[in-house]
Parts: C-alpha cells; sequence; structure tokens
C-alpha cells in the first residue's frame, strides 16, 4: 500500500522486497542479489555552446540583411515619387478614383515628407466620399507644411460634409488670415455661419463676396435666405430676383422667390415662380411639393393632391403626404386625410405637424380618443406649439372636458398672447359652465386681436357674442 505519507514511501524495489521478507517470514527473495544491481546513471552530454553560437550569430546577420534590402527596396527616391504622383494625376483625370489612390500611395512611400502627395490623395478620398481619409491626409498635408492653404480650403469642406462646422469654420478662418481676398473662402464661410444660425455673420461674409466678386447669383441666393431667415422677407426676395437677373434659366433663384413670395401671402406670385421652376426642371419633386402648398391656399385642393402626388411618384417624402393629407381634409376625405399623414408620420417620426394634422382629420371623422392621441404627440414632440394646444382644447370641448379644455387653451395663450381663436374658444366654454363675465372678459379680448389682425369676421363673431351675453341671451 502507498503510505499516506510521503516521507514514509517506499524509494525502492529492494526496500519493498526487504519489508515484505520481513513481514511473511520468507527468504525466497535474494535481496543481496538485488543491492549488487548496477544503478543506472544518465550520461551527460555536453551543451554545443559554439554551435548555438554560430547559429546565433548567422541569424543576427540574416536579419541585418533582411533589414538593409528592405531599407535600400523602400528608401526615399524622388524620381519615383514624382513618376507615381504624376501617374496618379493621371489617372484622375481619367476618371480611376481608385487607381490613383494607389498610385499616390507609391509617391508617398517613395516620398512620405511630400506635402502634394498627401493632398492629391486627401482630394482623391474626398471624390469617392471617403471623409475620414480625406481628413487625415489633409491634416498631413498641413503638418508638413502649415502655410498649404488649398489643404485648409479643402479640409475645411471635408469637415462642412463631415458637419463638423465648428472645425470647418476654423480652416476657412485661417484661409481668409492668409488670403483676406479670397471670395470662395468668405462664401463657404458665409454657408457655416448660415448653418450655425448666426445670420448676421453670414449676411456679413455674403456682403464681403459681393463686394470682391459683384456678378454672383449664387452668392444673392444664400445672402437672400440669409435675410429671409433673419426676418427681413422683402431684402430676401429683391436677392432672389437679382440672382434671377443674373442667371435667368437656373431654377433655384425662382424656387427660392417662390418660398419668400409664400411666406409674404403673395401666392400668386409664388404659384408663377413655381411654375417657372417646373419649366426649367420638370422633375423638381420639391417645387410640386411647394406648388400644392400654395394650391392649398388657394383652395384649390383638387390641383393641389394632383401636385403632391407628381411629388410624392418622384420622390415619396413628408412634406408632400402632410400637405395631400391637408387637401384630403377639406375635400372631407379624412379616411384618406389620415393615411396620408400616417404615411408623413411613418418617413419622419418626429414631424409634429403630420400628427396634429392627422388629430385635425380624426377629430372631423368623430374619433375623438385618436384626435387627443395625436396632438399630445404633436405637443411631446413641440411643447411650444400653440396651435396644438388650441386644437387638443377644442376636442376636450366636443367630449365636454370643460376643465382639460381650459387648461389647454390657457396654455395656447401663454405661447400665444395673439391667438384671438384661444380667446374665442375659451369665451365659449366659460358661457357653458356659467362663467358669463369671463366669457365677456375673452371675447373682448378676442375681438380686439382679431381686429388688430385684420380678421373682420372673427371680430364681428366676438362682438356678436358680447351683445347676446349682455342682453341676458
Amino acid at each position: 500500500m502507498v503510505h499516506p505519507y510521503y516521507s514514509k514511501r517506499y524509494l525502492t524495489v529492494i526496500d519493498v522486497l526487504d519489508d515484505l521478507r520481513k513481514t511473511t517470514g520468507r527468504s525466497g527473495f535474494n535481496i543481496n542479489k538485488l543491492k549488487s544491481f548496477p544503478i543506472y546513471q544518465e550520461e551527460k552530454v555536453p551543451i554545443p555552446w559554439a554551435k548555438i553560437l554560430a547559429i546565433t550569430i548567422t541569424g543576427l546577420v540574416g536579419l541585418i540583411v533582411i533589414f538593409g534590402l528592405l531599407q535600400v527596396f523602400n528608401r526615399p527616391d524622388p524620381i519615383k515619387a514624382e513618376n507615381a504622383l504624376k501617374k496618379g494625376i493621371e489617372k484622375v483625370n481619367q476618371g480611376d478614383t481608385k487607381g490613383a489612390i494607389r498610385a499616390f500611395n507609391q509617391a508617398i512611400k517613395f516620398n512620405p515628407n511630400n506635402p502634394e502627395a498627401y493632398h492629391k490623395r486627401a482630394n482623391a478620398y474626398y471624390d469617392l466620399k471617403e471623409y475620414e481619409q480625406a481628413d487625415s491626409d489633409y491634416t498631413k498635408a498641413i503638418e508638413l507644411n502649415p502655410n498649404y492653404i488649398n489643404a485648409y480650403f479643402n479640409r475645411g469642406l471635408t469637415r462642412y460634409d463631415m458637419s463638423d462646422l465648428s472645425g470647418a469654420l476654423a480652416d476657412f478662418n485661417q484661409v481668409l488670415k492668409q488670403e483676406p481676398q479670397d471670395g470662395e473662402a468668405f462664401y463657404k464661410r458665409g454657408l457655416i455661419h448660415y448653418d450655425l444660425e448666426d445670420y448676421t455673420a453670414a449676411i456679413n461674409d455674403y456682403n464681403t463676396v459681393l463686394r470682391l466678386q459683384p456678378k454672383q447669383a449664387k452668392v444673392y441666393s444664400a445672402r437672400g435666405t440669409a435675410l429671409v431667415k433673419s426676418g427681413d422677407l422683402q431684402s430676401g426676395m429683391a436677392d432672389y430676383t437679382e440672382a434671377i437677373r443674373l442667371e435667368p434659366k437656373n431654377p433655384i433663384g425662382y424656387y427660392d422667390r417662390g418660398r419668400a413670395r409664400f411666406h409674404l401671402g403673395d401666392y400668386q406670385g409664388a404659384l408663377a415662380d413655381y411654375n417657372t421652376v417646373l419649366q426649367l426642371d420638370p422633375n423638381n419633386s420639391e417645387a410640386y411639393a411647394n406648388r400644392c402648398s400654395v394650391y392649398i391656399n388657394l383652395w384649390d385642393y383638387n390641383q393641389a393632391i394632383k401636385d403632391c402626388t407628381e411629388a410624392i411618384n418622384r420622390t415619396p417624402n413628408e412634406v408632400a403626404y402632410n400637405n395631400r393629407c391637408i387637401a384630403n381634409f377639406n375635400l372631407k376625405n379624412y379616411p384618406k386625410a389620415i393615411e396620408d399623414c400616417s404615411k408623413a408620420i411613418e418617413i419622419k417620426g418626429d414631424d409634429y405637424k403630420a400628427y396634429s394634422n392627422r388629430g385635425l382629420a380624426r377629430s372631423a371623422a368623430h374619433d375623438y380618443e385618436g384626435a387627443i392621441a395625436d396632438y399630445t404627440s404633436g405637443i411631446n414632440i413641440n411643447p411650444n406649439d400653440a396651435e396644438g394646444y388650441g386644437n387638443r382644447a377644442q376636442v376636450h370641448v366636443q367630449m365636454k372636458n370643460y376643465d382639460q379644455a381650459i387648461a389647454d387653451y390657457a396654455q395656447a395663450i401663454r405661447l400665444k398672447p395673439n391667438y384671438a381663436a384661444a380667446y374665442y374658444g375659451r369665451g365659449l366654454i366659460r358661457i357653458e359652465i356659467g362663467d358669463k363675465s369671463g366669457a365677456i372678459s375673452d371675447f373682448e379680448q378676442a375681438g380686439k386681436l382679431y381686429l388688430e389682425q385684420g380678421l373682420t369676421g372673427g371680430y364681428k363673431d366676438a362682438q356678436f357674442q358680447i351683445k347676446r351675453l349682455q342682453s341676458g341671451g
């Protein structure tokens, strides 16, 4: 048996046999013979240090040779670098952008300190819309040549396309620091300021461009848009008109002016501009969608539906579906209106206007719970939508939820103090709940606002309600 303690275990077979002999008393085992057997000892082989040293030295020499060869093959070679650069430029001119990149890779391999090679490769990456690689190469070109204006300019374009507006702005600032008369850089910086909603800075940059290059139609259009965004619609429209004068065959000027005229309430003028856009560009789906909106405001709902359908057939989008929803609503085709607004929401889930319009259609179809749900969804997306609260209040009135209706009208008025319809609607509720003085106060305020806004029909309705209440009606 194996002893549980290591120190007590048998070390050799002789010890085992000797113990057996003592235990059994038998003498059949000749222990002494066993003890006389020679003990095998492993022969010690000497370590061949000389051979190992020779192999090691040979390996090191081989590595050194290989490294040297690599250095020879990869050492800078200005002639090969220049030839590869020229080949890359030829590939670009042939439209083989990927082949150009392979050639520029070789140019950089043979001369890794040439900023032009990085710049050319960056341009190729930009053309392939591989903006991260382009940005990296432009940055390397700038590191090698801190005064490389074209690299700053093109990196600014790349960062603009990557939506890195602050990075793009810094690059164009650097360009203008070195070239203060670069009109195109001012124009690009103006676009960035516009996207950053700094309309004053954008307008200033466009002013500078027009001082340097007075006949730039695209700059007049851009400045017009910035002026419209800043609230100066008339000046914006004047810029669009000048852009059209400079380029009468360019649909962009007519499109932009059509939008400005629409917001000014000049629907006939807007219609004329959109007609011209579609003559010059018959497949412009946005022009069809916007002309659809014009027809809605001209109460030509069937023509509006035709235009919105043309827009959807070309490029399905939430604006066209939303406008067609409104047209169908006005034609009392509520199921179709709900369907169109649902498509708008499907395309753009945060379109609060689509929820509000679908709420109108559902309310008209007597689906009050669905209407409340839609108005609530719209309000959750845009808590500052006064009309959303006003519309939801009207549905609460239909459901006789007067407390909720009054709360919604109050919020609508807080958001839009000149909201005459909200005062008028709350006045009607106060009649229902017996608050005569409160109703008269609301109708008086509604009448005042209607009159200020030139809505004489609303003013007359408010005066009628006041006289009825004061006469005890």
